[in-house]
């Protein structure tokens, strides 16, 4: 009698625990939030850009060696492609600007010398290499540059010249992107532009030759498509 009474205590308490326990808050583990897909940077690209140039001319005649400032605005605009292999990314880019780089010198003496620059567009086709880190891309660029180009001398006849001139450039910079489909950049741009020869006069021909070289400095938009 006494073994069913004390069977008979331990199925209440037993009946009784699990009650209690049902009616305990079930503990779930935390679940792992999903990682945000990282930036895409690969694909087609276009926009615009504005930005500085300052330099210099040299010029150089039989005797006399000289050079100054040339300095103007640009404006222009730019398309590319990026490919994205992990955290690298390789690209091509060209781009188009007008702009008001010019400048000129004045030198007196027995042979007064007068001389100017005016820089009309300047054009790039550059390669692109960068490492992504998720919103800030930096980058390092270079290639081939292109620009119309007004050189006028005298010596004191006068010589004028309008060239497509060809040379190459080599910068970086850094992209940043604040939306899915936008990203801003600051560039920097050296470019050497190849010689111009001349010869001013005919009865007492001058040779002569111009060279051109500057810095650009330049942020820019971007639409990723």
């Amino acid at each position: 009698m006494k073994n069913q009474a004390f069977i008979a205590a331990v199925a209440l308490a037993i009946a009784i625990s699990g009650a209690q326990a049902a009616d305990l808050p079930v503990i779930v583990p935390p679940v792992a939030a999903t990682p945000a897909p990282a930036n895409d940077w690969s694909g087609f690209y276009a926009g615009i850009h504005g930005g500085y140039g300052f330099g210099e001319t040299e010029v150089s005649i039989p005797g006399l060696a000289t050079d100054y400032d040339i300095d103007g605005w640009l404006a222009g605009a730019q398309a590319g492609y990026n490919i994205q292999s992990g955290m690298w990314l390789f690209g091509v880019e060209a781009d188009i600007a007008y702009s008001s780089i010019d400048g000129s010198i004045a030198v007196g003496g027995q042979t007064p010398l007068t001389a100017t620059t005016d820089i009309n567009w300047l054009a790039t086709i550059r390669a692109r290499a960068g490492l992504h880190y998720d919103r800030w891309m930096p980058y390092i660029t270079g290639g081939v540059a292109f620009a119309d180009v007004d050189h006028t001398m005298t010596v004191p006849v006068v010589f004028a010249t309008s060239d497509t001139l060809v040379g190459w450039t080599v910068g970086g910079g850094v992209e940043a992107m604040f939306n899915p489909n936008w990203t801003a950049k600051i560039e920097y741009l050296y470019v050497d532009l190849e010689d111009v020869d001349f010869t001013a006069g005919a009865a007492a021909p001058i040779p002569g030759t111009f060279d051109d070289d500057f810095h650009v400095i330049r942020a820019g938009l971007n639409y990723h498509f």
